[in-house]
């Protein structure tokens, strides 16, 4: 599967849900609840795509 995808594609595959969740956890108050839902939605976009 990553062997269609850039080298860009690939890191940013992984670096979004490490983000995601130092924003949850680190973040401002006002972007917490949010960066929470996103992380949410991104890992479950990978688990349907990936199986």
């Amino acid at each position: 599967m990553f062997e269609e995808l850039n080298i860009i594609q690939v890191i940013g595959i992984f670096i979004t849900p490490i983000l995601l969740v130092l924003v949850g956890l680190f973040g401002p108050k006002s972007l917490r609840s949010t960066s929470w839902g996103m992380l949410v939605f991104v890992l479950t976009t990978y688990l349907i795509k990936f199986l």
